[in-house]
C-alpha cells in the first residue's frame, strides 16, 4: 500500500520537488508557497503500480524522486516500455483539455516518490499563471518529438544499430551517460528479443564501447564510435 500524505511535506517555499521542474522554475517563493498546498504526496515502492491504463487521468503527477516506467502491454501482456520518468519529470498534463484517461501503466523503478496536483487546482494556477500552460504545451511538443524519434530508432533494421541508438537516444534525453535500465526493458522498448539484446550488449563491452554493470545498469564509454556502429 502506497503510503499518502494530505501535504508535501518535503517541499519547501524555496522550490522543493516541483521547484525542480521547468514548468514551475519560474514562480517566486510566495507563488511557490500557494502551490505547495494543493500538492498530495504519495511513496511506491519498487515495482509497485503507480496507476494503470485505461484510468480516468485527473491529475497532474511530478515524479519527486526515483523513476517510474510508462509501459503498455502487447497482445501476449508483454510489457512495451514507452518512456521512463526521472526527477522532475510529470504526467497528466494533458488532462485540462480533455476528459482523458491514461495510456499507459506507470510502474515505480526502485522506491520513488510522487507529487500529486488535481486538475481542477492545475487550471486555477495556469490561469493564475499563463506561462505555465505555455510550458506544458512546450513539454508535450518534445514528447512528441521523442516520440518520433523512437519511431524511426525502431525502423533500423540491423539489430546493434538500433541498441546503439536507442542507447544514445536515452542518453541525450536524461544527460546522463549511465542508464538504469534492464536488457529485458530495452528488448521490449524496441521490438527485439532479449536473447538479441544480450548478445549485441556483449559485443558492444568486449569492442569498449560501453560497460554493463549486472542487467539493469549500462554505461556509454565511447558515444562517437556508437554513433556509427555498423
Amino acid at each position: 500500500m502506497a503510503n499518502i500524505k494530505n501535504n508535501c511535506c518535503t517541499c519547501t517555499a524555496e522550490g522543493g520537488c516541483v521547484g525542480r521542474v521547468p514548468i514551475f522554475k519560474t514562480l517566486n517563493p510566495v507563488q511557490m508557497e500557494s502551490l505547495h498546498k494543493i500538492i498530495f504526496r504519495r511513496a511506491y515502492k519498487d515495482k509497485e503500480i503507480i496507476f494503470r491504463e485505461g484510468e480516468p487521468l485527473k491529475q497532474l503527477m511530478v515524479v519527486r524522486s526515483g523513476k517510474v516506467k510508462l509501459v503498455r502491454y502487447n497482445e501476449n501482456g508483454e510489457e512495451v516500455l514507452t518512456d521512463i520518468l526521472g526527477q522532475g519529470d510529470f504526467y497528466g498534463g494533458d488532462t485540462m483539455f480533455s476528459d482523458a484517461v491514461k495510456t499507459e501503466t506507470g510502474i515505480a523503478m526502485g522506491t520513488c516518490g510522487i507529487c500529486y496536483i488535481s486538475t481542477k487546482d492545475l487550471k486555477e494556477l495556469i490561469y493564475k499563471e499563463p506561462d505555465i500552460g505555455v510550458k506544458l504545451l512546450t513539454y508535450y511538443c518534445e514528447i512528441a518529438n521523442n516520440h518520433r524519434i523512437t519511431r524511426e530508432i525502431l525502423s533500423i533494421k540491423n539489430a546493434k544499430v538500433r541498441i546503439a541508438q536507442f542507447l544514445l537516444e536515452l542518453a541525450r534525453r536524461y544527460e546522463v551517460d549511465e542508464l538504469d535500465l534492464s536488457q529485458e526493458d530495452i528488448a521490449n522498448s524496441i521490438s527485439l528479443t532479449q536473447e538479441t539484446v544480450s548478445r549485441k550488449i556483449s559485443q558492444m563491452k568486449k569492442e569498449g564501447l560501453i560497460e554493463a554493470r549486472g542487467h539493469k545498469k549500462i554505461k556509454i564509454l565511447d558515444k562517437e564510435a556508437l554513433q556509427f556502429i555498423e
